[in-house]
């Protein structure tokens, strides 16, 4: 695969290093190490903001990412699914599959010649061998001890930096277009990791995950940072057979994954969509689908949970379809989960039709749950959780009759630890009551929501008080206005909370 040595001396040039050409484009530094490594093209909208940086001109930051010149050599027919040694044939109009120099590749067909004619230049190179090599795995884990190390270090690393939904979508393509994993045996001379340590690992994740859906991750959060680095970095030095390598890669994937749902608790947004990022490239490397699945579905919900324009739904349910195409022949359960936050991406545009259909197909899949079928890691994901999710989509077009029957479901079927989203819950119902202008019914829910965020330290808890505060005071009640010096109180007390903790 062709590097672009050109734009990594441009980039160094204009003064910048990896990380911090990344940041001003709010994309992680294992995307800029794939655009420099010519694994992967920016996407077009981020090109003029490049140009920029790199004190260039658009036409010239087109040069600099074209791979050098290549002699076409060999047409090499191939099915129109697929293309040279099997692999995908890019998105987005028409190509012809080539062998350049021996590289298979594809050109565009407007820029197709003979050899040695116009558009040699512009051959897409593409990878021969079947997967990531061990350097492709160590710049991931080697980004994922970068940044939890950071993250260490800084307090409220991250915390002026903007959340940008559109910044999913270049590790969402390459995770979409990325080749098969290869090997992930590692024989380092280092300490010797087997299975057992696999499942300590994940013993260990299941504990921090109720500690924090039980206290909030206010209080949990440098636990679970601490941990990420320390089995990220345990990861890079040690050494495992091809089997014990996949788990672990897994296994840090979760560790990556629970530091950004974390993070987005914490109120850090932008910090949370790099780690969400990260644990997409490791269950990637990983060859597990179905848990890159899940990260698309993680995504997609941080999306939602930030959403201020039109925009942002639609990159929520593209996100989450994309989930349902990685998975392939996914569980009931994950696939549940995937029609569901599409039914809450398609509910922030008020797409009822929408809304109803996936409702349907989460419902559908759901109905065939059993529970041997299911990954461990995908066991928090339970029929309340899907009845949350199904009810707050249902809610959001009006429909809440239904929604407060689904809600109610939930804090039924809540396990004692989940006080954290118990307490989502309860301001989902108090908020579906306003709707329907049970007030007496919103105000007994809403207290019940300030006691049980009194327990748990969660910035997104705050949050949906104040929400409620806000939709409360739109409206014109007694019973409602009642109500607001004792949120007013709690938020009061909640914040001192964050300063001691902070």
């Amino acid at each position: 695969m062709a590097k672009r040595a050109r734009l990594a001396r441009t980039r160094k040039a204009a003064g910048l290093t990896q990380e911090q050409f990344a940041a001003k484009l709010n994309v992680d530094r294992t995307t800029v190490i794939r655009w420099e490594a010519g694994q992967h093209d920016p996407l077009p909208y981020m090109q003029p903001k490049m140009a920029g940086l790199l004190h260039v001109s658009q036409a010239e930051l087109r040069d600099l990412l074209r791979p050098p010149l290549t002699q076409v050599t060999e047409l090499t027919p191939t099915g129109v699914s697929g293309g040279p040694g099997g692999l995908a044939l890019p998105q987005g109009g028409l190509w012809v599959p080539v062998v350049a120099d021996g590289q298979p590749g594809f050109l565009p067909l407007d820029a197709t010649a003979l050899p040695g004619g116009r558009g040699a230049d512009q051959v897409r190179s593409l990878p021969t061998d079947p997967g990531p090599d061990v350097g492709d795995r160590d710049h991931t884990l080697r980004a994922v001890v970068e940044l939890s190390g950071e993250d260490l270090k800084r307090r409220n690393f991250l915390a002026g930096t903007a959340f940008t939904a559109a910044a999913f979508a270049e590790p969402a393509l390459f995770a979409m277009t990325a080749p098969p994993a290869g090997d992930a045996a590692r024989e380092s001379g280092g300490t010797r990791i087997g299975m057992t340590d696999v499942q300590i690992l994940a013993d260990n994740l299941a504990h921090l995950r109720r500690m924090d859906f039980r206290y909030g991750s206010g209080r949990m959060r440098e636990r679970a940072v601490q941990y990420l680095h320390h089995e990220a970095t345990r990861l890079l030095g040690g050494s495992y057979s091809d089997a014990t390598g996949r788990a672990l890669l897994t296994a840090v994937a979760q560790c990556a994954r629970m530091a950004a749902s974390m993070a987005a608790d914490t109120g850090l947004h932008t910090l949370a969509q790099r780690y969400y990022i990260q644990a997409l490239n490791l269950a990637i490397e990983a060859g597990n689908r179905l848990f890159a699945a899940t990260m698309l579905s993680d995504m997609a919900r941080q999306v939602i949970q930030n959403a201020t324009r039109q925009q942002d739904a639609r990159q929520a349910a593209s996100l989450a379809r994309s989930g349902m195409t990685m998975a392939g022949k996914a569980t009931p359960t994950l696939a549940a989960q995937l029609h569901a936050v599409e039914a809450r991406a398609h509910a922030l545009s008020r797409d009822s039709s929408a809304v109803r259909l996936a409702v349907a197909d989460a419902e559908t899949r759901y109905d065939r749950y059993r529970p041997d079928e299911e990954p461990q890691w995908l066991g928090f994901y339970t029929e309340a959780e899907l009845a949350a999710d199904l009810g707050r989509a249902l809610r959001d077009i009006g429909e809440s009759d239904r929604a407060t029957r689904l809600l109610s479901r939930t804090l039924d079927g809540y396990e004692p630890w989940r006080v954290r989203s118990r307490c989502f819950v309860q301001t989902d119902l108090a908020a579906a009551y306003l709707v329907h202008d049970e007030h007496d019914r919103a105000v007994a829910v809403t207290r019940d929501a300030l006691a049980t965020a009194s327990e748990v330290n969660s910035r997104r808890a705050v949050n949906r008080i104040e929400g409620l505060q806000r939709r409360m005071g739109s409206l014109d009640s007694a019973v409602l206005a009642r109500l607001d010096e004792e949120i007013a109180e709690f938020l009061r007390r909640a914040r001192e909370d964050e300063d001691v903790t902070a």
